[in-house]
């Protein structure tokens, strides 16, 4: 959801979870979310999950996510 007031806009955080991917499969979907996020991807520490974030859920649809990743909305 986005919601634009005053010039504020309000941005939708997103975790994922791509360990059972291969290496290309991962670098390919870090590639796609760097592309599309609003603040670019953020690799978390175990280096098998990030974060990113969105301005609305609408973007999501553009996202081809492969199958064994598991997408949460924070």
């Amino acid at each position: 959801n986005q919601i634009e007031r005053k010039g504020i806009m309000t941005l939708v955080r997103y975790h994922i979870e791509y360990s059972s991917l291969s290496n290309d499969e991962k670098q390919s979907l870090i590639e796609k979310l760097e592309s599309i996020s609003y603040t670019g991807f953020s690799v978390c520490p175990d280096f098998c999950s990030g974060e990113f974030y969105l301005t609305s859920e609408e973007e999501l649809k553009s996202i081809d996510f492969p199958e064994g990743c598991h997408l949460k909305r924070i």
